[in-house]
């Protein structure tokens, strides 16, 4: 484990000093396995782990900063595993809930809204970590080697604050940014991939991956995340009005729990169909920007050139010279 005591929780969140570690310990073991090793590879952490546990740690100065960032995730998704079970205690005479004389537990929707704060923060700690990871790919070689790197380059829009920069509404939330991300995928796969081409779009993705874009791709890539994130949410606003479960296929409705004091209804079908015509409208828009500026500056896209998707004779040539039909413009 990359935490050894209650002094390196405290460092992150303030919990009562007279807690125990032990009581901590199997949630901060899920937290590792479940959302720290998945995006920071398990030949990095382990790589981390050999050079922090050991009698005198032999962590270098990026180590030690990554380190840092490590324990906040783990701190924080540690917690969230905690908190359903923290305020119970379970035993011989079943499950009870913790409450002294002078404490009392608290109200599920205080529960819940810490659950929800919690997560946030262990999102934002996330993304962080991966931000740090990047910066310093040539340094973290073995997370830049892994099928975690992959993962974490597979769509051109990487980090929860490039899809909020271009879509407010999720909040800078890596919760929201994550349930996105298959939608994401698909519409890179199937709207961008059909503006530009699958050979265009793979050496743009080639070379997003590698973290090597030329200046001039860089400049279609930037295009792209505009119109990526309409097509996105264009898909996503209909597949996330409902959840998938044992229970089967469920739309989302808090209003019959009564301790919740601010009450959020699932957004109703006319308005949902409002959002995806406005990103669709919105796609249609960036498209055509991304279009027009492949067609302006052609000569410095072969690839895009060459492929089936391009078609010189749709250039606008209403103010072109055509001694042809003799008319002539004026620059």
């Amino acid at each position: 484990m990359l935490l050894k005591s209650i002094a390196d929780i405290k460092k992150v969140v303030p919990i009562i000093g007279s807690s125990s570690f032990t009581s901590f310990t199997p949630y901060i073991k899920q937290a590792e396995r479940d959302f720290l090793i998945p995006n920071m590879s398990k030949t990095e952490y382990d790589a981390l782990s050999a050079a922090y546990n050991v009698t005198t740690p032999t962590l270098s100065a990026k180590q030690t900063e990554l380190l840092e960032k490590c324990q906040e995730v783990i701190v924080h998704y540690m917690l969230f595993l905690w908190i359903p079970t923290g305020q119970v205690s379970m035993g011989d005479n079943g499950i009870r809930i913790n409450t002294t004389e002078t404490l009392k537990t608290a109200f599920q929707w205080q529960i819940d809204d810490l659950s929800r704060s919690v997560l946030r923060s262990s999102g934002s700690a996330m993304d962080a970590l991966l931000d740090y990871l990047e910066e310093n790919k040539a340094t973290f070689a073995l997370w830049a080697a892994s099928s975690a790197y992959t993962v974490f380059k597979e769509c051109f829009i990487t980090t929860t604050k490039q899809f909020s920069d271009l879509f407010s509404p999720i909040g800078n939330s890596r919760l929201n940014f994550i349930a996105l991300r298959s939608a994401m995928k698909k519409a890179q796969e199937f709207d961008i991939t059909a503006i530009i081409g699958e050979s265009f779009y793979n050496e743009l993705m080639t070379q997003h991956i590698a973290n090597n874009l030329s200046a001039n791709n860089l400049k279609v890539v930037a295009l792209i995340q505009k119109a990526l994130v309409p097509f996105t949410m264009k898909r996503a606003f209909t597949e996330l009005s409902v959840s998938i479960d044992e229970r089967g296929i469920l739309n989302f409705n808090n209003t019959g729990n009564a301790q919740v004091v601010s009450q959020k209804q699932p957004a109703k079908d006319a308005m949902i169909f409002k959002l995806e015509m406005a990103a669709e409208n919105d796609a249609k828009t960036y498209s055509k920007k991304l279009k027009e500026f492949l067609a302006t500056n052609i000569a410095d896209y072969a690839t895009y050139a060459a492929s089936d998707v391009y078609d010189s004779d749709t250039t606008d040539h209403s103010f072109t010279n055509d001694s042809e039909s003799g008319n002539f413009f004026m620059g």
